[in-house]
């Protein structure tokens, strides 16, 4: 199959320590409808296309098939890793408390870096603010993060 390469017509903006991100990417979740393998098919034709911005999360179970197509772009020298934003999630299960921002992320980036055969993610994210008293425990964890 023929791809066109339109990355360089994919906006850019900078974070606040001036590092590019695409305004334009792929997320990868699917795993409701379709298997790991198609979405990782799916990922190779968008970075093939352009595509820079790949957002994952370890509980969509695709990383390691995501990561294998990786490894294959970066086999074929059609991208660098350095030309990719990979970013993955730190689930509600993966947040440690009281142990400071550097090991909640490690334990993350270091799962998901494995599976995904990368030297590390772009940035990793909380999915999501759990209600109730699993509220307060979160916001213990990202205050722990934010450190």
């Amino acid at each position: 199959m023929e791809y066109t390469d339109y990355s360089s017509k994919v906006p850019v903006r900078y974070l606040y320590d001036g590092t590019p991100i695409p305004a334009i990417g792929i997320g990868t979740f699917g795993s409701d409808k379709y298997k790991p393998e198609q979405i990782a098919e799916a990922v190779y034709g968008a970075v093939k296309t352009g595509y820079r911005l790949i957002d994952c999360a370890s509980v969509y179970g695709n990383e390691q098939n995501i990561g294998n197509t990786l490894k294959r772009l970066f086999d074929e020298g059609y991208v660098a890793r350095k030309d990719l934003f990979i970013t993955s999630k730190v689930w509600n299960d993966q947040h440690i408390l009281s142990t400071g921002r550097s090991r909640i992320i490690m334990r993350r980036d270091a799962a998901a870096t494995q599976e995904m055969l990368t030297p590390g993610l772009s940035p990793s994210m909380s999915s999501w603010i759990p209600g109730d008293s699993a509220n307060r425990l979160w916001t213990r964890g990202w205050c722990a993060i934010s450190r």
